[in-house]
């Protein structure tokens, strides 16, 4: 999958921050701003509205959604900080994004008819779940 065709400026992506541990933080939003030379230019990221600052050489995973195919899922590098009026991070991306999943189950699709009567009085319901 290539980078430039997925991405467009102005989507929102998360961010999950790692440590030296490999440890991998809650998501936080981020924005792409610009896509150069197959660099990736994110807008500050934001934790519970408070800007969250990355560190150069930090890897990150950058998060992305499509509609119909799943969430995809690439390890970057900062590169670099540019403060104009708003902090913009440089990064290098050091894969190709891959298909992820964030469950730890899986869906099934399936359609079971159900019942569901109440307590309080002799009323019945049908439906489908």
């Amino acid at each position: 999958m290539d980078l430039l065709m997925e991405l467009k400026i102005g989507e929102k992506i998360e961010i999950e921050p790692t440590n030296r541990k490999k440890v991998f933080y809650r998501p936080i939003v981020s924005q792409i701003v610009d896509i150069k030379d197959n660099l990736l230019f994110i807008s500050n990221p934001i934790k519970k509205g408070i800007p969250y600052q990355l560190h150069l050489g930090q890897q990150i995973n950058v998060i992305f959604y499509r509609d119909g195919k799943g969430i995809f899922c690439f390890l970057g590098e900062v590169l670099q900080r540019i403060d104009i009026k708003l902090s913009v991070y440089k990064i290098k991306p050091l894969g190709s994004p891959e298909k992820t999943q964030r469950r730890f189950y899986f869906r099934l699709k399936t359609l079971t008819k159900i019942r569901i009567k109440s307590i309080n009085d002799d009323h019945e319901y049908e439906g489908f779940t």
